[in-house]
């Protein structure tokens, strides 16, 4: 993060009025030629060291967070955890889409809603243009047991607390719906802090009774099988890490 140089030092008033009393002496005593080099030289060329700056914010980072493109806010992340650098997105496209992921266990496909929530389509497609998402391990999977059933994918550190260094806020959220995520629902993962979405999205394996908080970007229209495939093989009992590893090897939208 870098700061911007503070602004130019305010002289204060007592001070200017002490600098034109004396330079107004140089020039009744000297004439107005040395008086003319008097003033320059007491009053100096615009530096001072007499009065301190005031403080200035700190400039936003723009190199994997902040700004903004087509109405959508990127935020700098407020724990900038970025396994991989990339850049934030650079047009959105208000359209539907589709995802393409190709896993070690076979080709997941989506419909994307682009057109009800482009900001994070917008950031999914840019993501995966950038290979953010290339050869990277689903990092959670949780079953009925636990009370949902999901697989959940996007973070290349593996440990569920990784994003591409900025966030964006909510979108296309199911408020009012008897089932605000069914199966085969594609949704973005955030914390518990609103307008904390990265990279981090998850997948519904069955009807899944949660609070509207989420994002719904998408469907899966083609591959369930593979995730119904993980979700059954289940997770260890210290962690929610799948016992059937999946891996990302390459995402496209289209």
């Amino acid at each position: 993060m870098t700061m911007p140089p503070p602004p130019p030092p305010r002289r204060s008033v007592s001070t200017l009025v002490i600098v034109l009393v004396v330079a107004c002496s140089l020039l009744i005593c000297a004439g107005l030629t040395a008086g003319g080099f008097a003033l320059y030289f007491v009053l100096g060329s615009g530096s001072s060291t007499s009065t301190a700056s005031e403080p200035t914010p700190s400039a936003v980072p723009t190199a994997t967070g902040g700004g903004s493109t087509g109405g959508c806010v990127w935020a700098p992340a407020d724990s900038d955890n970025s396994p991989r650098k990339v850049t934030t997105p650079t047009t959105v496209e208000r359209r539907k889409m589709t995802a393409t992921i190709v896993t070690n266990l076979g080709t997941i496909t989506m419909d994307l809603y682009g057109d009800k929530a482009p900001c994070s389509v917008a950031s999914l497609r840019s993501l995966a243009g950038q290979g953010y998402f290339d050869n990277t391990a689903c990092h959670r999977v949780t079953t009925a047991a636990d009370g949902l059933v999901i697989l959940q994918c996007g973070d290349p550190s593996g440990a569920g607390t990784g994003g591409p260094g900025y966030q964006f806020a909510e979108e296309n959220l199911p408020t009012g719906q008897a089932k605000p995520y069914p199966r085969g629902t594609v949704a973005m993962a955030r914390t518990a802090t609103p307008g904390t979405n990265g990279s981090q999205f998850f997948i519904v394996g069955a009807d899944a009774d949660l609070a509207p908080d989420y994002s719904v970007i998408g469907t899966v229209t083609g591959g369930m099988e593979f995730v119904d495939q993980v979700i059954a093989g289940g997770h260890g009992t210290e962690d929610e890490k799948p016992k059937v590893p999946v891996t990302l090897t390459r995402v496209t939208v289209s």
